[in-house]
């Protein structure tokens, strides 16, 4: 098994990685993911884009989580990350993974 794999096992369900489906998935999560993110980096510049992300929310907004389709991830255009979304709005998105 892979290391990455097994890490994610370790993780409750709820805080399993979206997956891709056959369309784009989204869950509203807590903006203590993206501070999790930030304790599991060694990387500055990610730490800095989760910090970011963290300073742009506002009360009342939403932290949603997307991995974008299967089909995307085949046409290499696959991206999953959080969004921070204010009224309908995406006002700021960490991408986390893509290919």
């Amino acid at each position: 098994m892979k290391k990455s794999q097994k890490s994610h096992q370790q993780l409750p369900r709820m805080e399993q990685p979206l997956a891709p489906g056959e369309r784009d998935v989204r869950r509203v999560v807590s903006i203590d993911r993206i501070r999790a993110l930030i304790g599991s980096s060694t990387n500055p510049t990610f730490i800095q884009h989760c910090q970011a992300f963290i300073e742009s929310f506002e009360s009342g907004d939403l932290v949603v989580e997307f991995c974008t389709s299967k089909k995307s991830w085949r046409e290499c255009m696959g991206r999953s990350g959080f969004l921070v979304e204010r009224q309908g709005t995406v006002v700021f998105e960490l991408v986390t993974r893509f290919n």
